[in-house]
């Protein structure tokens, strides 16, 4: 009983998460938080623009019913980075618009500062947006870096990395395999018709066989012309495997179709389920032709020679990134090493010591 009452008064460990303004940083982030959330004594806030927590509400709540609760902080969109309302995501933009996010970074500075007290390092402008040298420069100054990946995948690159780019560095991922709430439930507010999206294909993959079907997506920072879309559906087309394509609209749910060959969506019919949302960072230089796509394609799901070796591998990979996020595992460790790190520097700051 001495020790839990030492443990209530002790001080509160209060964690902010500011994610940058895409789902790929958002909902990994959200994730970070639910972990810090199950330790005592930790206090992990979201601090977030309003239709971004909708992103996340879903798994806040799930996180809280289980009794670890992550704390909620919103501050409004700057409406001087001129988009619609409502729209204030990576994701939700097109091409020519995503300066405007980059933007909106530079305008919430003054939002964060009111709510929390930054360090130095934060609020210089252009942080997030500016070049490399600035970024390192502000991976030096802080305390340490938090990275979403595990040593076994890339050891020598986590070793090189707290060597020379960073004080400090914690490898904790994949933060996704962390969360009880299933991969479908994540990023789980989105509107009606993005919903019905996804129980239609979940319902679609529960009929194939497992290992049967390609999964294609390339994320929210990744942008392609209508030349290469348009290769890439013939090259799955001319596999013949099964496939589920996200493909990103505009503004929306909606796909645009301009870039399809003529009577391609009823050829895959059956065959392939593709929707969801057009991909609006980095402009691809190079067309990749569908001849060498459907040779990937085939090499990977064809269960003979070197796709069977890959497949294998993959396999082998998922038990090895299972285990490091288990108890006692690489990234389980470290996760806790961060936590214990953070309660150490705020006692130190608080008895006045100096911290590097």
């Amino acid at each position: 009983m001495a020790l839990a009452g030492e443990e209530a008064r002790a001080p509160k460990l209060r964690v902010f998460f500011i994610p940058f303004f895409a789902s790929g940083h958002i909902i990994p982030m959200t994730d970070l938080a639910c972990l810090f959330a199950k330790r005592p004594g930790v206090e992990p806030t979201m601090v977030i623009t309003p239709a971004n927590a909708a992103l996340i509400r879903p798994t806040l709540d799930h996180s809280a019913s289980s009794g670890h609760t992550v704390q909620l902080l919103l501050y409004p969109f700057p409406s001087a980075a001129h988009l619609p309302s409502g729209i204030e995501n990576l994701g939700s933009v097109s091409s020519d618009d995503t300066w405007k996010i980059h933007k909106a970074v530079d305008l919430s500075r003054e939002a964060h500062d009111r709510i929390i007290q930054l360090p130095e390092f934060l609020k210089h402008r252009n942080h997030l947006t500016s070049a490399w040298n600035d970024l390192k420069k502000s991976q030096l100054e802080s305390y340490g870096v938090v990275v979403n990946t595990f040593y076994e995948l890339e050891h020598e690159y986590c070793d090189y990395y707290r060597e020379v780019d960073c004080r400090r560095a914690w490898f904790v991922g994949p933060v996704a395999l962390c969360d009880e709430q299933g991969k479908a439930g994540r990023g789980g507010g989105e509107s009606e018709a993005a919903r019905e999206n996804r129980e239609r294909c979940m319902r679609w993959l529960g009929g194939k066989e497992a290992g049967s079907v390609l999964f294609v997506c390339f994320g929210s920072w990744c942008y392609f012309e209508d030349e290469q879309l348009r290769e890439m559906a013939l090259g799955l087309e001319a596999s013949g495997m099964e496939f589920l394509w996200v493909v990103r609209g505009d503004h929306g749910e909606h796909v645009k179709t301009e870039w399809m060959s003529e009577g391609w969506e009823e050829r895959v019919k059956g065959k392939g389920v593709w929707d969801g949302f057009r991909s609006t960072f980095e402009k691809e230089k190079v067309v990749v032709p569908a001849e060498a796509i459907e040779r990937a394609v085939r090499k990977f799901m064809e269960g003979s020679g070197e796709g069977e070796e890959m497949r294998k591998r993959a396999a082998e990979w998922v038990k090895i990134t299972e285990a490091a996020v288990a108890e006692g595992g690489s990234s389980h460790k470290d996760l806790n090493s961060l936590i214990d790190d953070l309660f150490v520097l705020q006692h130190e700051r608080k008895n006045g010591k100096h911290i590097e």
